[in-house]
């Protein structure tokens, strides 16, 4: 027995050996593979400084061009480009000048670009050998590409249905709508923030409209400036979007409010600077007539069923230019046992007892005037209609719009 014991503690000691050795080796290999970490995360930030290095041969080169090639670098996400003159001939201070006077003019280095800092080797008559400019961006690599990923899984669910670009610009604006609140603390400005947090300020409204827009095919711009309504005067950012070779423009903050009724989707420049003024410059060329205008006329003057439809799809708007239009909001909301119903009709008083004499047996009745529309191009007056009754018949059809 006491061999037996003997042994057994001699082999639970070579076992316990061999298992701190292995230990020790798997600590070593760790710390090993640590260094290497460190070494590479070393050597790939020394390379990352001269990551984007861009050889200037040309005698005489414009600042313009050069703050161009620069901004490509920052869409490309390069934390550091160097420009090395063979034939310096831009003087550092005017360099540095033009740059802060026109980099933050373009909207979409207001997305992406948080700050910069140049430096560089200054020769004769402060003329540049070389410059180095440094990028910080406002989304952290990490984040953005949080955001990207999210994106490209959700993209399918946004646009579920979405047959064209127009389309595209309603769900996107919907979407966002739907997951994102003003966050009125202030303290939320950025895509990133405006998904997971899902509150932001109109910075990340804007920021994330442009986001998925970009990733939907669309093109896209980040808009800066100033905003002025009965509730709000101050700094704001929305987007312009290229539909059918014009740009019209789209504000998902100001849409996102129980009353808007979208009217700052898809709007012209001459109906947003109603209480908009841009501060980057606008892309061209510019649409001329919000495109529920557009759409208006097609209805009015093409009896174009699909642009009713639209309307009703795009802006949330029961259209309202004959009776039938009223007959059938009014139907639709009794066949849903909906008692309230907002509603633009100009000739509402002459046809309302009409209409309703002819669905009910009885009914109780109101309506009043809660809001008056000029945003959209148009004075459309708005009702909320109460009603309750009896029909007269379930089998009560919509009327053919064009022909009542």
């Amino acid at each position: 027995m006491l061999g037996f014991r003997a042994e057994n503690f001699y082999n639970s000691n070579n076992i316990q050996l061999k298992i701190i050795k292995k230990e020790a080796y798997s600590l070593m290999r760790e710390k090993q593979l640590l260094y290497i970490f460190i070494l590479l995360t070393i050597f790939s930030g020394l390379f990352q400084v001269f990551a984007s290095e861009i050889v200037i041969n040309e005698s005489k080169i414009s600042t313009e061009k050069l703050l161009n090639m620069y901004k490509e670098d920052v869409l490309k996400r390069e934390k550091t480009t160097k420009f090395i003159f063979k034939q310096p001939s831009l003087n550092f201070y005017t360099i540095s000048n033009y740059f802060s006077q026109y980099l933050w003019k373009d909207g979409d280095m207001r997305v992406e670009l948080k700050s910069y800092s140049i430096s560089g080797n200054i020769g004769a008559r402060n003329l540049c050998t070389d410059i180095t400019i440094s990028s910080e961006f406002s989304e952290p690599d990490q984040q953005y590409n949080f955001v990207q990923n999210f994106i490209s899984k959700k993209l399918p669910e946004i646009l579920k249905g979405a047959q064209n670009d127009i389309e595209k610009v309603w769900a996107i604006n919907e979407w966002i709508k739907s997951w994102v609140d003003y966050d009125y603390s202030y303290k939320r400005s950025t895509s990133y923030e405006a998904i997971v947090d899902r509150l932001s300020v109109c910075n990340g409204y804007a920021m994330l409209f442009y986001r998925i827009a970009k990733v939907a095919g669309l093109e896209v711009k980040f808009v800066t400036g100033t905003a002025k309504n009965s509730a709000y005067s101050g700094r704001h950012a929305w987007n312009a979007v290229k539909i059918d070779g014009k740009w019209y423009f789209v504000d998902v903050t100001w849409n996102d409010t129980e009353y808007s009724g979208n009217q700052y989707l898809l709007a012209s420049y001459n109906d947003l600077s109603k209480s908009h003024r841009a501060e980057t410059p606008l892309p061209q060329p510019l649409a001329t007539e919000h495109y529920f205008d557009t759409l208006y006329k097609l209805v009015v003057n093409n009896k174009d069923v699909k642009a009713y439809e639209n309307i009703e799809k795009l802006y949330g708007y029961k259209l309202g230019f004959n009776k039938a239009c009223l007959y059938n909001a009014v139907l639709e909301a009794l066949q849903k046992g909906s008692s309230t119903l907002i509603y633009d009709y100009n000739a509402f008083k002459k046809d309302f007892d009409d209409i309703l004499n002819e669905l009910f047996e009885s009914y109780n009745s109101s309506y009043t005037r809660v809001e008056f529309k000029k945003a959209l191009g148009m004075d459309l007056w708005i009702f909320q209609i109460n009603l309750s009754g009896t029909a007269k018949s379930n089998n009560l059809k919509p009327k053919n719009i064009f022909s009542y």
